[in-house]
């Protein structure tokens, strides 16, 4: 369990939103700069030609770790890194 939030848009089209949207997603890489705060994106999924099919966090694989996902349509997805890594789902 981990400290975790999560955020849906409940109308997609909405004129504002639309306009806003845009700016987030350009605003947000240079506010995860600013923090100074070490971040990552979603883990990455094991590899299906792999033994390992355990979808934890391994802090000795860098193939694990990801760049924080910041997409007009994708989303915006950050996590800590290692000891401040947080719930992954």
């Amino acid at each position: 369990m981990g400290y975790t939030h999560y955020w849906e848009i409940a109308d997609w089209d909405f004129d504002e939103w639309q306009k806003t949207w845009p700016k987030i997603i350009n605003d947000v890489p240079r506010i995860i700069e600013a923090s100074g705060v070490s971040m990552m994106g979603p883990m990455a999924l094991p590899d299906e030609n792999t033994e390992n099919d355990d979808d934890e966090y391994d802090e000795d694989d860098d193939e694990s770790v990801t760049p924080p996902l910041v997409d007009i349509k994708k989303g915006i997805f950050i996590n800590g890194i290692e000891k401040d890594i947080h719930e992954d789902s």
